[in-house]
């Protein structure tokens, strides 16, 4: 387990950033071979801590809007920003201060659309988006829509409409924002930058491929690394459960409700448990070495394209609504920064705060 449930900081964890109306969860998923191309994995919520309730965190660190969740290497992860208004949201993505759309330095939360010339060499394209100096094909736009592709992005893209998964490590030489943009315009954080349209459109027919993606993962209900795990688990010690090799071999099991066997010996439905196997409270950590700075790789194929934006960056608003940014470290320092207290993050309610409400 990477994080603790002993220290008070599970006191404001949460599963979902949210921030201005939007909302967004990293995912982790298994990391893939390097053998041929994949769909994108099954995954499970990562939680994440308000910076603004952790005075520990680095300085540099931006409040308001920021969160931060400790990480282990080798993690495959995606982003998720399903829970929004599907129709009416854009995003932009960035990792590490680089977008893994365009491979581009982030310079300012700006919707770019490409369909004449290049933006690096400024010359016209070439038969599909293809820039001759560039030696690739760009893709329509800098960020994503519903339309575009669905409100979810797996890792760096390739133009051949494959993605490469992204996944943390150790390793500096595979950290591709550093190979990209340089390594002192790095910062140790994805970013999300919200849009929303000039005029509001209504929810069509729900798609094959989004039918198919609720249907087959309910409550995000999902196995990963020996884990059976789903969406907004109750946390506490009832909930922890040991999986044995029939669960672990059916999804089916737990998406269907059947009950799980906990740590206690009380049954609980499937769709409430968390796999806890390795669990640790914190005074049991062995003491380690600093590690390096925590580094994204990008690792197997995975299909996933960007599609043109149907209503174009002239339908959407001139400004971002909403920026929500995540910090990531290892777990050494995530525990440094929890050993720095924690507090209450700003309350949302205003005047209302601590009042009967609902």
């Amino acid at each position: 387990m990477y994080y603790s449930l002993d220290t008070e900081a599970k006191r404001v964890m949460t599963w979902q950033m949210k921030h201005c109306g939007f909302s967004a969860s990293i995912m982790r998923a298994k990391r893939l071979p390097n053998t041929g191309r994949h769909h994108l994995p099954p995954g499970s919520q990562i939680p994440v801590f308000p910076v603004d309730a952790l005075p520990g965190c680095p300085p540099e660190w931006i409040r308001g809007g920021s969160f931060v969740c400790p990480v282990d290497a080798d993690w495959g992860i995606w982003f998720d920003w399903t829970s929004n208004d599907q129709r009416n949201t854009a995003v932009i993505p960035s990792v590490k201060g680089m977008n893994p759309i365009t491979g581009r330095r982030m310079e300012g939360p700006h919707m770019e659309s490409y369909e004449e010339k290049c933006p690096t060499h400024g010359t016209p394209f070439g038969n599909g988006l293809f820039c001759e100096k560039c030696g690739y094909a760009w893709p329509p736009q800098n960020y994503l829509t519903d339309d575009s592709g669905p409100l979810w992005w797996d890792g760096f893209r390739q133009p051949d409409g494959t993605v490469r998964q992204f996944f943390f490590t150790e390793d500096e030489k595979r950290d591709i924002a550093s190979l990209v943009i340089g390594k002192e315009s790095t910062v140790p954080a994805f970013g999300f930058v919200f849009y929303d349209p000039l005029t509001k459109r209504l929810e069509p027919a729900a798609r094959i491929d989004q039918i198919v993606w609720k249907s087959s993962y309910p409550f995000f209900v999902t196995y990963v690394d020996g884990c059976w795990t789903a969406a907004n688990p109750t946390w506490d010690k009832s909930t922890y459960v040991t999986c044995d090799d029939a669960i672990q071999s059916s999804v089916s099991s737990c998406c269907t409700g059947e009950n799980i066997i906990a740590d206690d010996g009380a049954p609980r439905p499937a769709a409430n448990v968390y796999c806890a196997s390795g669990l640790r409270s914190m005074s049991q950590l062995e003491a380690r070495d600093v590690r390096p700075e925590v580094s994204v790789g990008a690792g197997a194929e995975i299909m996933q394209e960007v599609a043109k934006d149907s209503l174009g960056i002239d339908g959407w608003k001139s400004g971002p609504s909403s920026v929500i940014r995540l910090y990531f470290c290892f777990r050494e320092q995530f525990e440094r920064i929890v050993e720095g207290g924690i507090v209450d993050p700003p309350s949302q309610s205003g005047f209302l705060s601590n009042l009967p409400v609902g």
